[in-house]
This record gives C-alpha cells, structure tokens and sequence, in this order.
C-alpha cells in the first residue's frame, strides 16, 4: 500500500524529456525556519531519476503546505516539476534561473551568522541494508552530541546522501559489495529519504543534501562545504556508520588548531587502542607532538576518510583538489601522507583523561561487507559471492569461513530466487 501510494505521487515526465527536477523543502514552524536541501533531477524514473543521470546544481524552493515561492526566472525554458509528496501538495511549475536560485538559496538559508557557525558537522550517507530505517544514522547523530564535549547545539549539522551507481558490469566489478541501481532499491532510497525529512523536520541547524546521481564521498563532501556560512571554519567529517564511544574535547581541539594553524590541518580519531609505530611521521624538523589544552597531539602520515576533524581551508585548498575525482579521499591523500607527512600527514587525537589515544568511535558496518553482516548476505543470496575481491576471500578465510560451501549455498540461493 505504502508503495503505491508513493509511486502514484512520482511526478511523471514525457518520455523523452530532459526536465529535471531539484527540490528544496521549506518547512516553517513558530519562529524556526526548517531548510532541507534535495538537488535531484528526474528523467521519467520519478523523484530519484532513472538511466544515464546528470546532476543539476540547482534548487528550487517551496514549502511543504501548498505555500509556493515565486521563483519565476526563466533558464533555458526549462520546466521544473516541484511537488511534496507526505502532504499531497499541488504539483506546479516553475522555470527558474540556475545561477539566481543558487544565490538566493546561499543569501537566505544559512543559519544567522554567530558563533554557532564556527564548527559544522558532515555525515555522508548512501543507501545500505538497513535502509529506509534511521537506526544506523541516528545512533551515529546522537553520539555527536553525546561525545563532542563543547560543539556548540546548534552547530550546522548537513547529512549528504549520495544516490545510487548504475548496475553496471564496471560498477559490479568495482562497488559490487554496494547496493547498486535497481527498482527495489531506488524504492528503498525513496523512503529513506522521506523518513530523513520527517525526523529533522524540526532541526533547524540541519540540513539534507542528495545527489543526482551516484557521485562518491569525496564530491559529496564538496557538495556539503558549498552550503556553508563563512563563517564556518572547521568540519567534523563523521561517517554514518562510525558512532563515537567516547567524548572528544572539542574546545581543545579548536583553540590547539588556532593556535598552531601552521601544523595543524586535521585531526583524526584512532578507532584503534593505539596507533601503530610505523606509521609515525619522522620526517627532519617536524614537530611530533602538540601538547596544550589538555589534550596531546601526535603527528603520524596514516590518512583516514573516517572520523576527524579539519580545516575548512585545508580540504578547499588541498585534500579536494587532490582526490583526482577518486571516490574516497584516502584513496589518493594516503598516498601524499606517506611522501610528504609533515603537509598531509594529520595529527591524532590523545587525551589521558578521557582514555588516550581511544578508541574513540567504532565500526558497525552499515554497508554489511565484513564478517557475520557479509556472511549472512551471502547466505541468503542477497549478494552474488562472485562479486567479492580476493581480500574479501581472505578475509572470510581467515576467520574460517568455507568459502567452496558458502560459494555453492550462495548460487543455489540466487538460482532459487531468480
């Protein structure tokens, strides 16, 4: 029922058209002014678009009780369908001028400019298993504000959401432990999305950002960072599925990086008992250890894409321009951490009071690629064994896993699907 009724509320589209949809939903409640942001485009596949997706950089703005704001610039004669499906709103048109939203958008729906600007808060998501349930990103959003001691309450907090590759032979060979772009899980997306907007519908510092099309963590970090107030000058970078265990000092944090804003570019949170000595940076007149604030700082070249925080400047002027277009940073910046440490190397975070040098978050595998999670999709026929790298192999191996019985379970149960 549930899904008939969002597939009658898809927005239908002429079969060749090259409309595309972006959608930017205001939600005023007493005095809070609610923005959640969703860059989508749609080719005839409804609000999550279909084949051979371009991203569009474009929002247009409305609210979700038929209120309509009169954004009436015309670019290209393009006809941009704007609906609310959780409030059967009208479906209307608007041609708008790209360059003229977005500088609308960033003029008038930052938060107001105070010190609250000062540190945002980026969670990347994608769709996974658990999808369209909250339960893994809620319980990472709640440890921010359990353990980041000192970021302020109404720090920006924006949840990108990264939409899904193509069901490619490529994508398969090289994301095949990924959810990739079918029916069931377009409608999967769907949902997740709607329960997104529902449960921050009153958060007035967060905002949403969802991708066109399958881009990759390190374009939608970018995409995140262009929605920023000026003001904003350092980020935590919080994936969904790496809840924190323990509080972090930020206001040490912040105050150690102002003042040693020649060294310190990042910061990064071991999800390890202690960091391994091999990885020490030991590169001549570099300074090892920042000890101040009551926290130690301690220089090391291993480069992470998981938990940390950074410099605003640091990841406009050097991290991303540096990813080559590589889906995850640490693809490429790992790389320039070992030849060049004292630059790109980041500094970890130690604290005796509040347990050394961690861990301070965990691993719950949201994307279920490792043991138990990994097994039991295999199992079940979920996942095509076949598409598993030789590491993944060696990684069930080695925790004496079968792999010839599992590898035959797996086709008997995808045979019986099929």
């Amino acid at each position: 029922m549930i899904r008939r009724r969002i597939e009658s509320q898809m927005i239908p589209m002429k079969r060749h058209s090259k409309s595309f949809l972006a959608l930017v939903v205001l939600s005023l409640t007493s005095l809070h002014l609610i923005s959640i942001y969703s860059i989508m485009e749609t080719r005839g596949r409804g609000i999550l678009g279909g084949e051979n997706e371009e991203l569009l950089d474009l929002a247009v703005q409305i609210s979700p009780s038929n209120r309509k704001i009169g954004l009436e610039e015309k670019q290209a004669n393009t006809t941009i369908h704007v609906s609310n499906d959780d409030d059967n709103d009208n479906v209307h048109e608007t041609a708008v001028d790209k360059r003229k939203i977005v500088e609308e958008e960033s003029a008038a729906n930052h938060l107001s400019p105070n010190e609250s600007q000062e540190t945002a808060v980026i969670i990347p998501t994608h769709l996974v298993p658990s999808h369209p349930s909250l339960d893994l990103l809620l319980n990472t959003f709640h440890s921010i504000r359990q353990y980041i001691v000192g970021l302020h309450p109404k720090a920006p907090i924006i949840i990108t959401v990264d939409n899904l590759l193509e069901d490619s032979p490529k994508n398969r060979g090289e994301n095949g432990l990924l959810l990739l772009l079918n029916e069931d899980n377009r409608h999967k997306l769907e949902l997740y999305l709607r329960a997104l907007y529902k449960h921050f519908a009153h958060e007035e510092n967060v905002k949403i950002v969802v991708a066109g099309k399958g881009i990759g963590l390190a374009e939608n970090i970018k995409k995140a960072m262009d929605i920023l107030h000026p003001q904003t000058k350092f980020m935590y970078i919080v994936q969904q599925d790496l809840p924190f265990v323990k509080q972090i000092n930020h206001t040490a944090i912040v105050q150690v990086v102002k003042e040693y804003a020649q060294l310190v570019r990042i910061v990064r949170f071991n999800n390890y008992g202690s960091v391994n000595d091999v990885y020490k940076c030991n590169e001549p007149n570099i300074t090892q250890e920042i000890n101040a604030h009551g926290i130690i700082l301690k220089k090391y070249k291993k480069w992470s894409d998981q938990n940390h925080f950074a410099t605003i400047e640091h990841y406009k002027k050097d991290v991303l321009p540096a990813t080559g277009g590589k889906v995850f940073p640490e693809a490429r910046l790992q790389q320039l951490a070992f030849k060049n440490c004292t630059f790109y190397g980041p500094y970890y975070y130690f604290d005796k009071s509040r347990g050394g040098g961690g861990p301070w978050y965990t691993h719950v595998d949201g994307t279920e690629r490792y043991g138990d999670k990994l097994v039991e999709r295999l199992r079940s026929g979920q996942l095509d064994m076949k598409l598993l790298s030789k590491g993944n192999l060696k990684d069930l191996e080695r925790s004496r896993i079968n792999t010839t019985e599992l590898m035959e379970l797996n086709q008997r149960m995808r045979k019986a699907d099929d």
